[in-house]
């Protein structure tokens, strides 16, 4: 059998080395980071992170009202419409910048947060710089731009993490994650900006974004559900457990997301682009890419699941032991959250985001029975089903996928 490989094939191929080249670099000095951070930090400051982060990313889920994806989903708009996108995203991040600082000082009056208010003030101004960066970003990608975003998320991160590691090595706890988080994103949006050298003209017409609206609304819709029911059993722990427990379950899960992001985000910018063109678009590169996730991902997630919890113990000294069984749980995740998040990329890129919504509801209902049984059973009986949830969510999404029909839409 031979392959022959089209102009539209060897374009793919080509963004996807980039994209692809980019994220392992930045995941592998991102594990770097993870082992010696938490070798200088406490499972205390890692419970603190994780519920000021849980808190923080809904609202920069929210802030950008998928208007980015939305805009690259259309197709080829017109300049007046990519222009009106990326004063949105930035009127928008400066309008979440105010609300969640509101918020924080209501909240702190009547004691309704657990951490310091400055904390949260930190981490605002982020909504504003992200507010304009994701229009940059939006930008890059409808050119098919990978190589500058590729750069830029490369030096964004050799410049963030030594910055955050010597602020722990210096004492500093929470405040060296909340700085290097914030680092990162930041240097990413201004390091492309400085790449594309793209100066957007002061154009705006609010009738233009209406041709945007129903997939914007849908995908926001999905993002932040997908967010808060994969981040709640966080908020809802600190009120069972003492917060180094929260943080030892932090940790653990946060180095089990680490491993699946770094694959189920290998091709994300790519595929959503590719699958937005529908014309161009062929399922059997879908199928090729899952089969490389699978390949990549299945042997990595036996091995943690068997020897996580020593490796754990090894590298961050006994009081990380209950974090690496929780991890070793956790590991299962490494195989299924690439193939659900990139199945989920494809199929919001064929505009099929209705779909995802309603096939993801059975499994949020099983999320959300879990979290109510956190009160009554074990942390590890919960990672169980959380992981059932999201084998259901992948099968589910596996026959979205194969019955899709674009015959008719070319």
């Amino acid at each position: 059998m031979s392959f022959k490989i089209n102009k539209v094939d060897n374009q793919l191929i080509k963004n996807l080395s980039w994209e692809a080249s980019s994220k392992i670099i930045v995941q592998l000095m991102s594990l770097g980071n993870a082992l010696v951070m938490t070798k200088l930090l406490t499972p205390e400051d890692y419970g603190i992170f994780g519920v000021l982060l849980t808190v923080f990313m809904v609202f920069s889920i929210l802030q950008d009202l998928s208007l980015n994806e939305a805009y690259i989903q259309f197709g080829k708009p017109s300049e007046k419409l990519l222009n009106t996108v990326f004063w949105s995203l930035g009127f928008l991040g400066i309008v979440f910048f105010v609300l969640f600082n509101l918020l924080s000082f209501i909240f702190g009056i009547f004691n309704l947060i657990e951490y310091h208010v400055h904390y949260y003030i930190f981490l605002s101004f982020l909504l504003i710089l992200a507010g304009f960066g994701r229009g940059v970003r939006m930008y890059a990608i409808v050119q098919s731009n990978f190589k500058a975003i590729a750069i830029s998320d490369g030096l964004s991160i050799v410049i963030s993490l030594p910055i955050g590691i010597l602020m722990a090595y210096n004492g500093l706890g929470v405040y060296s994650l909340i700085i290097q988080f914030i680092l990162k994103y930041s240097l990413q949006h201004f390091i492309l900006w400085f790449k594309l050298k793209w100066l957007p003209r002061f154009i705006f017409d609010f009738q233009e974004i209406q041709n945007l609206r129903k997939f914007s609304t849908q995908r926001t819709l999905q993002k932040v559900s997908d967010h808060v029911f994969d981040n709640f059993d966080v908020i809802v722990l600190q009120y069972i457990h003492p917060v180094s427990t929260v943080g030892s379950y932090v940790k653990a899960k946060s180095f089990a997301n680490q491993g699946s992001s770094t694959f189920s985000q290998l091709f994300q910018q790519v595929i959503f682009r590719y699958s937005s063109s529908k014309e161009e678009f062929e399922k059997r590169n879908i199928y090729y890419l899952l089969l490389l996730i699978c390949i990549l991902t299945l042997p990595l997630a036996i091995f943690f699941n068997f020897y996580g919890a020593q490796l754990f113990t090894y590298l961050f000294s006994s009081r990380w032991s209950f974090s690496g069984e929780l991890f070793s749980l956790l590991s299962i995740i490494i195989f299924l959250q690439p193939l659900i998040f990139n199945l989920e990329t494809t199929l919001n890129g064929l505009n099929k985001v209705k779909e995802v919504l309603l096939a993801n509801f059975f499994t949020k209902v099983l999320i959300v029975l879990g979290m109510i049984s956190l009160f009554f059973i074990s942390i590890n009986r919960f990672i169980l089903i959380y992981l059932t949830s999201k084998l259901i969510q992948l099968l589910i999404l596996c026959m979205l996928f194969y019955k899709i029909d674009l015959t008719n839409e070319k």
